[in-house]
């Protein structure tokens, strides 16, 4: 009997779409077709927990088991050499399962984990198109997905492009267009949320929680940061955070200067002394003596208890990282793009370059290596100097005044600001820092990319055909 007729004798309605040839079809009119001419399931997709009946419960049970056993082996999709996080781990093999579940519930009888094709995955992603999940989440998923296929199961090509199964359009805009800091949010009277009354009412309500709000708030730290925080080996010097990889995102250790936002600086040291009489061994975080995942269980339970959840306020534990990041922004003198238009004195060459090396320091604090992600954060920055009338051309220049400098390098950003504000107070020349940065390329100094010709030409040309030669 094949599968399809399996599928009609449980009461399952099978897609007519599964087995129609795709040849000369565009992915957009290909994934028109499938969801005006397939038939809705008997039970409508929806998102949320999804409960299985008994005799799939156990079929369930073995197909997680092997895939518990694959999802940890998958290494990193750019290098295969490098092992991922945990917190990575976790992500693929929940994303898996719940595909498992999908299909299960969709009347899929799955004998083995291996017999998974493209056909259920894209069953799987028109579920999720039915549920109305976002573009983000599905792209999220499907990446992850197809990354389980080629390395896990060993099925490379096995899956179209992700636009095949949920049409074209923009998959997640690098670059926010409003705001998801707490304060930019409103109540129902209209007035501006207020993140301090937030960790008022979270130490009200557990005093460790309210402690992991104010580490987020004044130094910019994720969630599972908070909860990993060992507050008496975190501070190597009265200036500097040191964040463990055990607890970030992308299992990146980093250190967060203080400096980055004068106002909060004195706030974040009070909060590591007072995390310091809550733990009172070397190692401890701030749930000791419990795992991980009760630690997050008990954070969230108190951001529920105060209403800090989209539903409630229309912003998340992610948005007290939010004013971090703007707050790091406007106190190094300069206009958040989700703000406004920049000043016109922010438009020079010096200024620019300032910009462009705060950015760098403000994302290295946070824990990423892209300075482009500052677009989640503070909005289209490149946008708003173009309003403002900076040409490309001009802000080229700006980012070749650190082009020189190493990847992560975050003494160096700091000493290349520092030359940048002493031109701008008349104690030194855009121009010999033009011909130093070109004498660093041609010493082999490690840079971002090849010299310009903008540099070349401000280097000394004696000196360069003397290192050329």
């Amino acid at each position: 009997m094949s599968h399809q007729n399996q599928m009609s004798q449980s009461g399952r309605a099978t897609r007519a779409g599964l087995n129609t040839p795709v040849a000369n079809v565009t992915p957009s009119a290909h994934h028109t077709a499938e969801l005006a001419n397939e038939r809705r399931s008997s039970r409508p997709a929806r998102k949320g927990r999804i409960q299985l009946k008994s005799h799939a419960e156990h079929l369930y049970g073995r197909l997680a088991y092997d895939a518990r056993a694959i999802v940890p082996q998958l290494r990193r999709r750019a290098d295969r050499r490098r092992v991922v996080s945990q917190q990575t781990t976790d992500m693929r093999l929940k994303y898996v399962l719940r595909m498992l579940k999908i299909l299960l519930e969709e009347g899929f009888q799955l004998r083995s984990i291996h017999d998974l094709g493209e056909r259920h995955v894209r069953r799987v992603m028109l579920w999720m198109v039915e549920a109305d999940c976002s573009r983000k989440y599905m792209v999220s998923f499907f990446t992850q997905i197809r990354h389980f296929f080629e390395e896990g199961l060993q099925k490379k090509g096995a899956l179209r492009p992700v636009t095949h199964y949920i049409g074209e359009g923009v998959i997640s805009p690098i670059n926010a267009t409003v705001s998801r800091a707490i304060s930019s949010q409103r109540d129902e009277d209209g007035n501006a949320l207020d993140p301090e009354e937030f960790i008022r009412r979270a130490h009200a309500h557990d005093e460790r929680a309210g402690l992991c709000c104010e580490l987020a708030l004044y130094l910019g730290m994720r969630f599972n940061e908070t909860l990993s925080l060992q507050p008496h080996a975190c501070q190597i010097n009265p200036d500097r955070i040191y964040v463990r990889a055990a607890g970030a995102k992308n299992g990146r250790e980093r250190e967060i200067e203080l400096d980055r936002v004068p106002s909060y600086k004195a706030k974040a040291l009070a909060t590591i002394e007072k995390m310091k009489l809550l733990c009172p061994k070397p190692k401890d975080t701030i749930f000791q003596g419990v795992s991980l995942q009760i630690a997050q269980q008990r954070l969230r339970e108190t951001l529920n208890a105060i209403g800090l959840n989209r539903k409630c306020a229309g912003a998340t534990f992610h948005g007290f990282r939010h004013e971090w990041m703007q707050a790091s922004w406007r106190e190094a003198g300069f206009v958040v793009p989700l703000d406004g238009p920049a000043l016109p004195h922010h438009t020079t060459i010096v200024q620019l370059g300032l910009q462009v090396v705060t950015k760098l320091l403000t994302i290295e604090s946070a824990g990423h290596s892209d300075h482009h992600k500052c677009g989640a954060y503070l909005g289209g920055h490149y946008r708003q100097l173009q309003r403002a009338g900076v040409s490309k051309r001009k802000l080229g220049r700006a980012y070749e005044l650190v082009a020189d400098l190493p990847y992560g390098d975050v003494r160096a950003l700091e000493r290349r600001r520092a030359e940048l504000l002493a031109i701008e107070a008349g104690e030194a020349t855009l121009e010999a820092l033009e011909v130093r940065i070109a004498d660093n390329y041609l010493a082999g100094t490690q840079h971002r990319r090849p010299m310009s010709r903008t540099l070349q030409f401000s280097a000394n040309p004696s000196a360069i055909d003397q290192r050329a030669r």
